[in-house]
This record gives structure tokens, sequence and C-alpha cells, in this order.
């Protein structure tokens, strides 16, 4: 067999290292394949991680809702300030960036071959595009916590006890357009008295939040109440005050609907205090009624709203006097009587109905305001105001405690009264009201001095971005609430 020289042929077509040279190529693709399959799947799972890192970052972020929100009023909002004077959603974008790149870079991370950063990230950055604040679209996202926790509580017995206070407002006409316009003209007289200063967005004077006043309700149906002389100074709240506002892309959905409005009322009856049920560490203990009437202090509130009780009784209580035959005996004596005055009979008589009427009242207020309760529309016998003495100028108009007939248990309390004015409350002012109360009793808590509720947020829309040393750009985005 002869000697094979190197680089020489062999045979026609046949030429030394062949199966070397063919050994390589197949390396070479196998090798390509290889590092295509291994980039992949770095690609893969750094989409992956990237998915995980945002979602647990978004998670980390919301579980952070403020504790004062979720335990007195079972809201959950997340507050933007973390217990600075500024809230800022500058604050979320660094939060979110923090916990971020601590998912992307979690300590006790092993290497792989060797490698530091397996996925070569470079750089990270969190940008907050879209936010839902407490206070956008009049408070709506407040609304719709709201009324999702009453729902989840109440039965339908409170659906069979609204169509109650439906069919007694329209039966007898109680509106709340009276209340709507004394509302109108007594916010105007608050508004000139605060003055046309700019409130500032990004600053509150907690220390300047809670006042004392000395100015008594009208005594004649107040009796002898024992008015709390709270006040708030009306710069720092919510309704007065210039607001940060969130996206419009995250506006809550339109609640119009009246059974949402009625569990709206519950929630306020249920987690504000009024009188007769005054909640501790409170800047009003008056809130059901500010929330009603507006007002900045508990004494003029609490005047509004007797006011208003007694103009409802004045009504309802004319109807049986004008149906009772016993009491037309006893008022045309007396305007008889009146007659030597040269007073008409028609002019006396009228007279007589109101007073009595009024008195009567005055009677129903004070038996409210001590705990009782009162029909709606009283029978004749159940009048706890006589104009009989009259005739001889002798008794009393008022009974006394031995003679007093017990007040019907069937009848309207005085939180009853409460709920039928919330029912006149346009939506929008409610809530917002609510909203002042709740800044002022959570500035009242450790840590929550400089608290706003226009910086307290339930919904975000995030994007999450990564750059690699391979020259890869990865972007993923995120949008969460709590409803």
């Amino acid at each position: 067999m002869s000697e094979i020289k190197q680089g020489k042929p062999i045979g026609k077509n046949r030429y030394e290292g062949q199966i070397t040279i063919a050994m390589s190529l197949v390396f070479t693709l196998i090798l390509s394949v290889f590092l295509s399959m291994v980039a992949a799947a770095r690609s893969a799972a750094l989409e992956v991680k990237l998915e995980c890192a945002a979602q647990t970052a978004v998670y980390s972020l919301f579980s952070q809702y403020h504790k004062g929100l979720a335990q007195r009023y079972g809201l959950l909002f997340v507050d933007s300030s973390f217990g600075t004077d500024s809230p800022s959603y500058a604050n979320l974008e660094d939060r979110l960036l923090l916990y971020f790149e601590k998912n992307m870079h979690p300590e006790g991370e092993q290497s792989l071959l060797f490698a530091d950063d397996w996925f070569g990230v470079t750089d990270t950055a969190v940008t907050v595009s879209g936010v839902r604040t407490f206070t956008d679209m009049w408070c709506g996202a407040f609304y719709n916590q709201a009324v999702s926790y009453m729902k989840d509580l109440v039965s339908a017995d409170l659906y069979e006890e609204v169509q109650g206070w439906i069919k007694v407002q329209e039966e007898y006409e109680i509106d709340g357009e009276t209340v709507k316009e004394q509302n109108a003209e007594l916010l105007k007289e608050a508004s000139e008295a605060v003055g046309d200063e700019d409130w500032s967005v990004t600053k509150v004077y907690p220390q300047l939040d809670i006042m004392y006043f000395t100015r008594p309700a009208t005594y004649l149906l107040a009796g002898d109440l024992q008015m709390s002389k709270k006040g708030i100074n009306p710069a720092n709240l919510l309704t007065f005050r210039d607001k940060n506002k969130g996206s419009e892309a995250l506006e809550p959905e339109d609640m119009g609907n009246p059974w949402n409005d009625f569990c709206f009322s519950e929630y306020i009856l249920s987690k504000f205090g009024h009188y007769g049920d005054v909640r501790e560490d409170s800047a009003l203990d008056y809130q059901v009624e500010y929330i009603i009437v507006g007002l900045p202090t508990d004494g003029e509130n609490m005047t509004f709203v007797l006011n208003s009780i007694f103009y409802i009784r004045c009504a309802a209580n004319i109807i049986p006097l004008l149906q009772s035959e016993e009491a037309k005996q006893i008022v045309k004596p007396i305007s008889e009587l009146l007659t030597i005055f040269k007073i008409p009979p028609q002019v006396s008589e009228a007279l007589i109905y109101m007073l009595w009427c009024a008195l009567e009242s005055v009677a129903d207020v004070h038996g409210l305001i001590d705990g009782e309760r009162v029909e709606l529309i009283k029978k004749y016998e159940d009048f706890t105001v006589s104009l009989e003495g009259l005739t001889s100028l002798g008794a009393e108009l008022l009974p006394g405690e031995d003679e007093k007939e017990p007040v019907s248990e069937v009848g309207l309390a005085y939180e009853d009264y409460l709920r039928l004015f919330l029912t006149g409350i346009p939506r929008t002012v409610k809530a917002t009201r609510c909203g002042d109360m709740i800044e002022a009793d959570i500035r009242l808590t450790e840590g929550n001095e400089y608290f706003r509720l226009d910086g307290c947020v339930d919904a975000v829309s995030v994007e999450f971005a990564v750059h690699t040393s391979f020259g890869h750009f990865y972007t993923v985005d995120r949008k969460y609430d709590f409803f």
C-alpha cells in the first residue's frame, strides 16, 4: 500500500482532511442552534421573571394600604405621601422601583454557569402612567367602595326598608329640595367667610384643623341639650381645597342606581357619628349632621337639623288636628274668645291651629333628641299638647311628667330623620363631605397630621422596563385596582 502524503489528493476527487472539515461545520451549526436555544430560553426566562417581578411589585405596593382607612371606614387606599406632608405619584414610582429591583435581583440568588447575572440586566425603570384617587369624579372611587362594603353586610331586609322610605318621601313630599336650597345658601355664606385665597395643593395645616365655638342652637328646640362646641377649619377641608387629580382613563363606573345611593346613606349612618351616637376621637361629634348641612361647627349643623325636623313635624301634625272633631270643639271657643280683640274667627282659628301644631312639634323634637320615637302621622289622641286650659286661662299647655303619655315605639327615631335628609342630598355632595370628615379624623391619629385624601389611590397603571447587556429592551404593563 503506497504512502499517503498530506495535502495530496487520494484518488480522483478525494482530499486529505475532508472529514475534519465536515465535522467542524456540523459542530458550528449545532453550536449555533444550541446558543440560539440558550438565548431564546434566557429571553423567555427574563420575560417570565419580568412578569413575576412586576406583579409582585404591584402587590407589594397595594399591600401598604392605609390601615386607618381600612380599620375605621372599611376602605382600601394607598397613601402616596407614605406619612410625609407631600403626597406625590413619584413616591409611588420610587416604591414600585424598589420592590421591582429587589425581585429582579433577589438576595441570595445563585449564579448560573459562573455568571453573576445570567440575564444581563443593566437598567430598570418604572413609570406610573395613570392613577385613580379618592377624590376623582367627586369621590367616585370612595362611593364605589362604600356601596360594595354595605352590599356585603346587608340583606334583603334593608331593601324592604328602603322601599318604605321611598313611599314616605313620595307620600309626604319630603324630597329634600328645601334642604338643598338652604344648604346652598349656607355654603355660600361659609365660602364668603373663608375668603378668596387659593388653598395650597400640596400643603395642609393640621394645627388649624380643630376649633371650638360657643354659638348656641335654638333654645326652644334644643331644650336642655348640651350642644357640642366643636368645629373645624373650612380652609383645610376637602370641599374647599384645591385637589390633586388622577387619570380620566381610570374613572370608576357610573353609580346612578338609587339602590346604591341608599346603600351609601346606610354606610354613612354606620361609619359616621351623630347626636346620640358620637364616635370617639372625632373632629366633630355630629358628623352625619355635617354631611347633611355642611357647616363647620356642630352647633350650626345641629340647629339646622332640628329646625328641619321641626318643619316636617309641623306639616305632619296639622293633618290630624284639622281632621279631628274634638280639636275643632276646643279651637272654636278659643277663637270666639279672641273676638273681643276684633280678630275674625277664621283668622283666629288658623292661628290657633298653627300655634297648637308648633307646640306639638316642639314636644316631638324634644322627644326625638331624648331617644324616643314619634310616629310620622300621629293620631289626635296621641298629642301631648293640650289647649283646653286656654278657655279658662288656667292649665299649662304641656303636661307634667306624671301626665305625659308614653311615646309610640313604632314611630321614627332621630336617626330615621337623618336617613330621610340624606336621601335628599346629592351623591357628590355626600361623598365629598364624607371626605371632609375622614380627613379631619385621620389627622387626629399619630403620624397622619398631614393626611389628605387626594393623595390616596386605589388604582394604578404602571409600565415596567428593563435593559440588558445583550442589547435587548423589555417592557410590561400592569393595571391594578382594589375594586
